[in-house]
C-alpha cells in the first residue's frame, strides 16, 4: 500500500504539480526509483537466493515498505503543516495597510 501512496508514477509527480515544483525535478521521479530499487539487488540478489527458505528476507521487506511508508507520510505531514504555519507566520508580521482617514 505505500509503494501505491508515494507512487513515484502518479501520486508524487501530481504533488509536485501542486506545489509548483519545477518538471525537471518531476522528471527524475521514476528514474531515481527505479534506480533505488534494482542497485541494492546487485549486493542483495546472490544472498537471498542461497536462503533454502526466503520468508523471513520477504517479510521484512514488506514491514519496511510498510514502515517507511509511514514515515514517509508523517514526514510529508509534518513538513506541510510546519510551511503552513511558517505563512502564516509571515503574514502575521505583514503590517496591515494604514488607509487615510477622510
Amino acid at each position: 500500500m505505500p509503494c501505491k501512496i508515494a507512487s513515484a508514477k502518479l501520486v508524487i509527480p501530481w504533488l509536485f504539480g501542486a506545489l509548483g515544483v519545477p518538471a525537471t525535478f518531476t522528471g527524475f521521479l521514476v528514474p531515481i526509483r527505479e534506480a533505488g530499487v534494482l542497485l541494492p539487488q546487485l549486493a542483495v540478489a546472490a544472498a537471498v537466493r542461497r536462503l533454502a527458505i526466503r520468508k523471513g528476507v520477504w517479510v521484512l521487506a514488506g514491514g519496511l515498505i510498510g514502515l517507511i511508508g509511514d514515515w514517509l507520510g508523517a514526514a510529508a505531514t509534518v513538513l506541510v503543516l510546519g510551511l503552513l504555519s511558517l505563512i502564516a507566520a509571515a503574514y502575521s508580521l505583514k503590517l496591515p495597510e494604514v488607509s487615510e482617514p477622510y
